[in-house]
């Protein structure tokens, strides 16, 4: 399985552990707009994609390299139901362009609504009746919009039965292999079908079929190279993120010994 949201949050989570935290601060609604209005990409109270706001709150770990780490929870009504956006931002004091945002929705539709335009059903489906938990997660790295990946759980089953993999932008040199190329940017998703969570089918959503980069979608032995092609974006992701944080780790360095240098002269 791809399981990028753990895979990902798990990378960010052991990285932050290396820094020296400073400061933890408890964010209300006023204080979340403030710290993420003028940073690009992130979801704010005006976002009426979501739906009708409600609340928001987080929380923001300040670290002595300069760099600071928001959760926050944004919370939407639609169709008579909240709607919850969890968002994870890290940030370099001196910069609008985030080192990463991470946007999750988490939500149950009953099979019907997997099927049929949705807009009008939710509010009036039981939370008994929504046996598919759907997540999403989408990546943004340095201000650019990285892919989307969706996940369906069977509630039933407690187990994952479908993945969904969409580009938006090439993050590494894998991401221009013939399956990749074939996924577009922004224009279809790569889905793969599961059984007892391991994958049996894998086909593009539209317009192209994955034999034309010479996979049979049947086959389980190409639909696990297909994973693992997923799974190599995942982790040009997570490297990716390292990188950029490393960076403005050298960066603060530098200029810590640049200041250090003036001074003694």
């Amino acid at each position: 399985m791809i399981n990028a949201r753990k895979k990902i949050m798990d990378a960010i989570s052991e990285k932050l552990v290396d820094f020296k935290k400073i400061e933890t601060q408890e964010l209300n609604e006023e204080e979340l707009d403030e710290k993420l209005s003028n940073i690009i990409g992130c979801v704010n109270k005006t976002d009426n994609m979501y739906g009708e706001f409600l609340e928001s709150g987080g929380k923001a770990y300040m670290y002595e390299n300069g760099l600071t780490y928001i959760a926050s929870v944004f919370t939407y009504q639609k169709n008579s139901n909240e709607n919850k956006i969890m968002q994870y931002t890290l940030i370099n004091n001196e910069s609008e362009l985030p080192i990463f945002n991470i946007i999750l929705n988490k939500c149950s539709k009953s099979m019907a609504q997997l099927f049929i335009d949705n807009s009008s059903l939710d509010s009036n489906i039981p939370s008994s009746g929504k046996d598919v938990e759907v997540e999403t997660i989408e990546i943004n790295l340095g201000g650019v919009h990285i892919c989307k990946f969706t996940s369906y759980k069977d509630l039933h089953r407690n187990q994952v039965v479908l993945e969904k993999y969409r580009k938006i932008t090439n993050v590494s040199e894998y991401s221009f292999t013939d399956l990749l190329r074939l996924c577009g940017y922004d224009t279809r998703d790569l889905e793969i079908i599961y059984n007892n969570e391991k994958p049996i089918y894998a086909e593009l959503s539209s317009d192209y079929s994955v034999r034309e980069a010479r996979y049979n979608p049947d086959s389980k032995k190409d639909v696990n190279c297909i994973v693992g092609i997923i799974n190599n974006e995942v982790c040009s992701i997570i490297l990716k993120i390292n990188t950029m944080i490393d960076k403005k780790n050298r960066d603060k360095d530098v200029k810590i010994k640049q200041k250090k240098n003036s001074t003694s002269n």
